[in-house]
């Protein structure tokens, strides 16, 4: 909207009845108002009524709505209105009269009255207004000083130049700007108008039609480019300015591809990769992007199922990648179907590459990736051999990135098998996120899906290596060393009476062992690889407990268990940083199922109902768990793991299974190659029966692959009324120890591996000749696990060492330092 307008002024002379006197008279000019009047008299008298003489208006330009053109009309005398009534120009503006009303000027010594117009919605005149002859007294009297009526009529000026357009008319087209139809649909916008004009020059040689929000546009000029006019009109001969676009028609095909080639690398989830030439279009609108297909014919009507025709931009090679899911077949031909399309959607004629077949199946997805070890500048993550489908892996790509980021960063590990990788030099108590993928030597597989990972805090247990901390309570405990010359110290805070730093052993070497006093949190570290477990309790089976101590590798916020028997259930927390903790069953929250823990100190939550539950922290902490019927008892106690979708260990007759969601699906593999499908659900526990030899861990092996996380754990072997969690299958290790003498060992992997077992001699001078164990795998499914069992009675300080990650169970001898008959998971090193 213009603020002001500067006035142009166009003087038109109008002839007046008379001309005009060289009177002596000279009015405005004398001394007195009625001196004055009387010269005014004596001029009116001797001249005819009021002419208009001339005009000047607004400046030139396009009007919109609330702008206002003034008028400004000079007559040929003083002019007065004398009953203050409000006469007014009419104007045509696009066919429709409005009207310049009087604003001021009556009676002045310029002889100009002064007249205005405020443009209103609707108002449209792209070629200029008219001021239409005669102007209107409106009831108004309009005389000179001697009572002569003003001439109404008067010679109009030309206003070309004062266009009115209050449309503001836009129009789209959108489809962009190629078309291959003989009809486009265009996109109209305008604020007011009752029709359209349409045509291919601005508001001549076309048509009207109804105002409308989109128009059709018949192509004029077929493969060349139309410009197309349009503006709104308002149903008497006025039009707005005209908008126009460019829309270019196309409706030749692109050129056939050529040069196609391709590399023979294809796999099940992934076409075999093609290269091909650029090719051109035959119209004006230039190659858009390329299309392929799969297909068992060398034309369309052999596409397969997912490889129909896929947008792959405009490169110029590609190949259809299936995620997940296989969908093509070895041994069978195939085509990649190639085609160009251009801008204006006409397509070419489809070519086929030469034939190619499946050059080696995909590894399988990774569906399990852990954090094996996290501290407050690390995190070592692993996962377990995917199903390599036939074609041995040759490569793991991982890639990690800060949580909340967008760009993946892939790791420099060159080329390696190793299913671990420890990331450095990152912040304490942040959040990461990794990812996996296999290599084969031809195709990759899927990526993993992503790993959340936390590192911890900077705190002596997490940035201690070799650590370990007594959750259970084990109140009589024996550690056994892995290497020589290994220093062993009491922890250093205020968690337990025994953390006093001080020295247990200030030279253990290989297959050593120290008898460590210690109660609730007690800490003991150590300057090489060592474990450590003990007894709580005394009696019966079911009065005592074995107790494995814990190490950082256990550490979490997020845990899940079941209580199957001997009510109530005690479990112990140990916070490492200030934690609330809530204690849920299928999400809600039980009795007394919340604390705040403060840092370095415990809390026991009481379990009185049998199912499975979760344990959700605000901090890091670490649980421990067992069934303490009677108020005296340690029934099935066991370390609380992380959960994880990809489980080893063995069920020991029968194994319970909580799950973190309802309707969870999982597998089960046993290392006889007989598999089953279960469920489980969240707030219940699912059992399933163990194969083989039911008694002391003698039966199969298991894995559990599952849909989303669960936890799993051994329930009743013939004696000793315990425990023994599985172990999510990227916490397997390669070094374990016994602290005590053993009844047997067991020992579960993902792995085909040899196991050597390496015992002292009876006077602990040396080591008896190592045994070894194979352990193979039945069938060909690389998700059958392996089994190794030994039931010879080995001595305190045996070292068990294998070729490969794997678990390792052991049930102590006797009640010396440990518990008679109770299974027990240990903790390995790598």
């Amino acid at each position: 909207m213009r603020a002001n307008f500067l006035l142009f002024i166009f003087i038109f002379a109008f002839v007046a009845c008379e001309e005009e006197s060289s009177s002596e008279f000279a009015p405005n000019n004398l001394i007195s108002e009625k001196e004055n009047r009387k010269a005014e008299e004596e001029l009116a008298n001797q001249t005819g009524p009021p002419v208009i003489k001339s005009f000047t208006l607004s400046s030139s330009g396009v009007y919109d709505v609330g702008e206002s053109i003034i008028i400004n009309a000079k007559f040929s005398k003083r002019t007065v209105i004398t009953n203050g009534g409000t006469p007014r120009i009419p104007i045509d503006i696009g066919g429709v009269t409005r009207y310049a009303t009087y604003t001021a000027g009556s009676d002045s010594a310029d002889y100009i009255l002064h007249f205005q117009y405020t443009i209103q919605a609707g108002d449209l005149d792209h070629d200029g207004i008219e001021l239409v002859s005669p102007w209107e007294l409106n009831g108004a009297i309009v005389q000179d000083y001697v009572d002569q009526d003003a001439d109404l009529t008067f010679t109009p000026p030309s206003t070309t130049s004062r266009r009115v357009d209050t449309a503001n008319i836009s129009i789209t087209f959108p489809s962009g700007s190629y078309i291959n139809t003989a009809n486009a649909t265009i996109n109209i916008t305008s604020s007011t108008g009752t029709e359209l004009y349409v045509s291919d020059t601005c508001n001549s040689g076309g048509s009207t039609e109804a105002m409308g929000a989109s128009i059709s546009y018949a192509i004029p000029n077929l493969n060349s480019a139309n410009t197309v006019y349009v503006s709104a009109g308002n149903g008497t001969g006025g039009y707005s300015q005209c908008d126009s676009l460019t829309i270019n028609h196309d409706n030749q095909a692109p050129n056939t591809v050529g040069g196609i080639t391709v590399s023979n690398d294809a796999s099940d989830i992934r076409s075999d990769s093609t290269t091909w030439s650029s090719t051109t279009d035959n119209g004006l609108s230039g190659i858009d992007y390329y299309e392929i297909a799969i297909s068992t014919t060398t034309n369309s009507g052999g596409i397969i199922a997912s490889g129909n025709w896929t947008d792959i931009g405009n490169n110029l090679a590609g190949s259809i990648d299936n995620g997940t899911t296989p969908y093509l077949s070895a041994l069978t031909n195939y085509y990649t179907l190639i085609r160009a399309v251009d801008r204006a959607g006409n397509t070419g004629t489809e070519v086929a590459s030469p034939v190619w077949q499946v050059a080696a199946l995909s590894p399988e997805q990774i569906t399990s990736m852990s954090v094996i070890t996290a501290t407050d500048d690390s995190l070592k993550v692993g996962w377990p051999y995917p199903d390599d489908n036939g074609f041995p892996i040759t490569d793991y790509i991982i890639q990690y990135r800060l949580d909340g980021a967008t760009t993946w960063i892939t790791i420099s590990d060159g080329v390696s098998t190793d299913r671990r990788y420890t990331l450095t030099g990152l912040d304490s108590e942040e959040d990461y996120e990794f990812r996996v993928r296999a290599y084969n030597g031809t195709n990759y597989g899927p990526w993993s899906p992503t790993l959340d990972a936390e590192t911890l805090p900077s705190i002596d247990f997490i940035t201690t290596p070799y650590i370990a901390i007594n959750v259970g309570g084990a109140t009589n405990n024996q550690l056994v060393s892995l290497e020589d010359d290994n220093e062993i110290y009491y922890g250093n805070n205020s968690a337990s009476t025994y953390n006093d730093n001080s020295q247990i052993s200030a030279d253990l070497d290989k297959g050593m062992v120290v008898s460590v006093p210690a109660n609730d949190f007690t800490v003991v570290r150590g300057t090489k690889p060592f474990f450590i477990a003990g007894r709580l309790g005394s009696g019966g089976d079911a009065n005592k407990a074995n107790v494995v101590w814990q190490t950082a590798d256990w550490i979490g916020k997020s845990f899940l268990f079941s209580h199957s028997r001997s009510n109530p259930m005690k479990v112990k927390v140990y916070a490492f940083t200030d934690s609330v903790v809530t204690v849920t069953k299928n999400y809600s929250a039980v009795t007394n199922g919340v604390a705040s823990i403060d840092e370095e100190e415990g809390h026991v939550f009481t379990i009185s109902s049998y199912g499975s539950y979760e344990i959700n922290s605000t901090g890091f902490i670490m649980v421990y768990g067992y069934a303490a019927g009677n108020g005296s008892q340690y029934v099935d106690p066991k370390p609380f793991l992380p959960s994880s979708n990809d489980l080893i260990g063995i069920p020991s007759r029968s194994a319970k299974v909580s799950s973190a969601t309802t309707g969870n699906g999982y597998d089960i593999y046993h290392s006889d190659a007989v598999n089953q499908s279960r469920t489980a659900n969240a707030g219940s526990t699912d059992s399933f029966n163990s194969r083989g030899i039911s008694s002391t861990y003698q039966d199969e092996a298991v894995r559990l692959r599952a849909n989303e996380n669960i936890v799993a754990n051994s329930y009743a072997d013939a004696n000793g009324s315990c425990s023994a969690p599985l172990v999510p299958s990227a916490f397997q290790k390669s070094r374990f120890a016994l602290n005590v003498t053993s009844e047997w060992v067991a020992f579960a992997s993902t792995n085909e591996l040899t196991i050597t077992i390496t015992e002292p001699n009876a006077t602990y001078t040396g080591f008896e000749t190592p045994v070894t164990i194979n352990m193979t795998r039945s069938g060909a499914n690389n998700n059958t696990p392996t089994k190794g069992y030994y039931a010879t009675d080995l001595r305190a300080g045996t070292i068990i060492e294998g070729s490969a990650p794997f678990q390792a169970y052991y049930e102590p001898k006797n009640d010396t330092n440990g518990a008679d008959n109770d299974e027990t998971v240990m903790f390995g090193w790598d």
